[in-house]
């Protein structure tokens, strides 16, 4: 049977109820004629899986109608305000979807010096559903993409071909908030088969250590069932890319051309789950080691291997995978620990993965670089711990080297300064010793002289 700990932490989760797209809002200020439009001067958008998302943060900035609208090809140059507030304003792009990906839309206003850019569904459906995906050239991009309805982005149309050139200075606030909490929670959802995880795994390890107590972190994994199976009440073994008759599944990970199967990735999941059940802190030194050594065929005597190079107790491990059976066959028993991933996996309507959960709502951005995420779950805190601090709002690593060598450069100045001086007192004085000895030597010949001229006088 599961732990009570285990029992009480994805019960929280579930509790809560499917998963948010978070608190960020579009406040609208003007124009008042699209104001008078807008219910409450707020329109709901959704974020895209790529890019720089400043969560915990806003942005003002003014909206530029992309030319060409669909945002597919090199965009004409932006027309800056020459007057008014309006010039401090961020220049926003707004896009309309076309037949081109996200990515490109994103890329070609950002080269014309966007800082976010809106695009419109093209599509009549629920926007939270709509997953705007990396095409694999995401990560280069440093600003956030948003998605709002074809509704509101019409509404934005408008405002920006009116006639009335007031009118079409649409200024608005693009607001990143996550709900904050004193302690975050947050889960990775992966798989055995999704190389992505592990790399996240491996990148995160140490600002995970960094956040310490202050966070609960919970691996899940994405858990299927055999529908077919289901009609046969589980009661077939067949399958090759199932255990317990078809109750717990997952995708061939290689495509029916190697000798993986999906049993084999649903039982490297319960390893790994066992093994953050044992021990939670070296479940992430085994998640980078298996990723870069096993993770190809799943072999047993391979995760073993890295289980006991780790410190891990495989018995434990061991023990933990076969309680989790509680006595029955792995190939049709029921299994405590992937039912309750398959459960919440179908329930949380998990969208993507690898995907991160923070308080219940699902991280939205770069998550290749681990940084970009540790932002997001400092945003999520009600007090950011001091960690947080050297990441989240001042200085960077690089601004901590601008600073001592700033602190360097003054100091060698200093030194410099004294060095002169010193050596402007030291030739002073050397100056004034010479000038002192000559001067005796000056006295002395006058004096011998002048005593020579009364000698003189004298024999006379």
């Amino acid at each position: 049977m599961l732990g009570r700990a285990n029992h009480v932490m994805i019960l929280a989760v579930f509790l809560c109820g499917i998963l948010g797209s978070g608190e960020g809002k579009l406040v609208v200020w003007s124009p008042k004629s699209l104001l008078s439009s807008i219910t409450g001067g707020e329109i709901r958008y959704t974020i895209a899986n790529y890019g720089k998302v400043p969560y915990g943060k806003s942005i003002a900035g003014l909206l530029h109608k992309a030319n060409p609208l669909d945002g597919c090809q090199p965009l004409d140059p932006l027309v800056a305000p020459t007057e008014g507030s309006a010039r401090t304003l961020a220049p926003f792009v707004l896009v309309k979807r076309g037949d081109c990906d996200f990515v490109t839309m994103t890329r070609y206003s950002e080269m014309v010096g966007a800082k976010l850019v809106i695009v419109i569904d093209n599509k009549v459906e629920n926007i939270d559903d709509v997953i705007m995906s990396d095409d694999g050239m995401g990560a280069s991009l440093g600003i956030p993409t948003i998605m709002i309805s074809g509704t509101d982005g019409e509404k934005l149309l408008t405002a920006l071909d009116s006639e009335k050139k007031s009118d079409r200075l649409v200024s608005m606030t693009v607001k990143f908030e996550l709900p904050q909490t004193t302690h975050v929670t947050y889960y990775l959802w992966t798989s055995a088969a999704t190389p992505e995880g592990y790399t996240f795994s491996r990148r995160f390890e140490n600002f995970h250590k960094l956040l310490g107590d202050q966070v609960t972190f919970i691996p899940s994994y994405v858990i299927w069932f055999c529908h077919s199976c289901r009609l046969n009440h589980f009661s077939d073994a067949s399958n090759p890319n199932c255990l317990g008759g078809g109750r717990y599944c997952s995708p061939d990970p290689d495509a029916e051309e190697g000798p993986a199967s999906g049993r084999d990735v649903v039982a490297e999941d319960l390893r790994q789950l066992c093994i953050w059940n044992v021990s939670s802190d070296l479940w992430w030194s085994y998640m980078s080691e298996f990723g870069s050594r096993c993770s190809e065929h799943f072999p047993r005597d391979c995760a073993h291997r890295i289980m006991e190079e780790v410190g891990i107790d495989t018995r434990a491990v061991d023990s933990c995978i076969e309680k989790s059976w509680n006595g029955a066959d792995p190939l049709l028993g029921r299994n405590d620990r992937l039912r309750i991933s398959r459960r919440y996996f179908r329930r949380m309507k998990i969208p993507f993965w690898p995907a991160i959960i923070i308080n219940n709502v699902t991280y939205r951005g770069n998550m290749e670089d681990p940084e970009e995420v540790f932002d997001a779950i400092c945003a999520a805190f009600t007090k950011p711990p001091e960690i947080c601090e050297l990441y989240y709002n001042p200085q960077r690593p690089e601004q901590h080297l601008f600073f001592v060598l700033g602190i360097a450069l003054t100091i060698l100045a200093i030194f410099l300064f004294l060095v002169i001086v010193v050596y402007k007192r030291m030739v002073r004085k050397e100056l004034a010793v010479q000038m002192e000895t000559q001067l005796s030597t000056v006295v002395s010949q006058y004096k011998r002289m002048k005593d020579d001229r009364e000698s003189n006088s004298l024999n006379e």
